[in-house]
This record gives C-alpha cells, structure tokens and sequence, in this order.
C-alpha cells in the first residue's frame, strides 16, 4: 500500500491510504465530525432562551393588533357619523325626535332634522336598522318628501340619543350620544348657523 499527500495541504495534511481504488482515511486521523452530547444541550438551552420571548412577543402582538383593528373601526364610524351629523345641524331649522314617520324609512327614527333652501323643503332622517348581523345608523335624506339618499353610516352597539337645545321647535344646538360597535362612545354636538 502507498501512502498519499494532498496537494497544498498544511503541515496537518490529511493522510489516506489507496486500498484497492478506494481512499481509506489514515487511523491516526480523526473522521469524527458532530457534535457532543454537551454541546447538544447547549445549543438546545440557547434556542429556548431565545425563542420564549419572541413566542410571548407574537402573541401580545396578535391580542394587541385585533384591539387596533376595532379601534380603528369604531374610529372611522364615529367620524363618519361626526361629518355628516354636524352638517345636517348646521343646517336645520327644526328636529323632531323619535319620528314616528320619518323620511323614507319603515319605523321611527331617532331624530328628523329638516331645513328649507331655494324653495325646496329637506329632512334627514337618523334611524338604526339590522344590516346583516350589526346594528347599524342610517341616514335618510328627502326632498320635498321624496327619497334622495341613503346612507349607512356608522355601526352601533345601541341606539343613540338625540337632543335638541333649547327645543326642537327653535334649536340652537343638536346632540347625538351613543357607542359604536367595538365600545367607543360618542358625544356629537352640533351648533346650529345663525341666518
């Protein structure tokens, strides 16, 4: 048998003896390559280590992004509300509150805000109705008695309140409180323009 140096190998080359067309490491060398059953545990503890913190993380993260995601959605349906709210305020002369026969809808509404411009008489008409599975305000807008707009504005977890200031019959101001959907409450004021 013959005995191989590798070419460029340093000084502790790696030994092989040709047996029979195959390469036979040298006994003296050691052909261990894995890890100790230390070194095992080691690395195990470290990965545990680290990865308990980033799996509590995550989960914090997943409670804490579904509270976002409903505060935002109460968000966007008291803004919404707050918008077109303070507008039909702005411009109302008078109220009626739980309408019994209110613009275009089938029940009472929570409140009917009316105002006349250029001859036309208008009312809005605020009232909550199942939408699916979520209680919702709508806003019913007509002119002169006939339908215009319809407008689902804002999802509810009760019916809102509504009150005029100093009366209905010559208001100054109108409110709307209620809560959304997820909890949010809100307080809705708004001051009627002086002509």
């Amino acid at each position: 048998m013959r005995r191989m140096r590798r070419r460029g190998a340093a000084s502790s080359s790696v030994r092989a003896t040709l047996n029979c067309g195959r390469v036979v490491p040298d006994a003296r060398e050691s052909n261990q390559f894995g890890m100790t059953l230390i070194e095992m545990i080691i690395g195990i503890s470290m990965l545990a280590i680290i990865t308990a913190p980033l799996t509590t993380a995550a989960i914090m993260f997943a409670q804490h992004g579904a509270d976002v995601d409903k505060s935002l959605t109460d968000d966007g349906s008291i803004r919404s509300l707050a918008s077109l709210w303070v507008t039909d305020a702005q411009t109302a002369t008078s109220a009626t509150l739980n309408d019994t026969a209110p613009c275009g809808a089938k029940g009472a509404a929570v409140a009917t805000l009316a105002w006349a411009t250029s001859g036309v008489s208008y009312t809005a008409s605020w009232y909550s109705e199942m939408v699916g599975t979520d209680l919702t305000l709508v806003r019913r807008r007509c002119a002169n008695g006939s339908l215009v707009g319809y407008q689902r504005v804002a999802t509810i977890a009760s019916v809102p309140t509504a009150t005029c200031a100093p009366t209905c019959a010559q208001p100054t101001s109108f409110s709307l409180v209620g809560t959304a959907t997820n909890g949010a409450t809100f307080s809705l004021v708004g001051n009627r323009r002086s002509s």
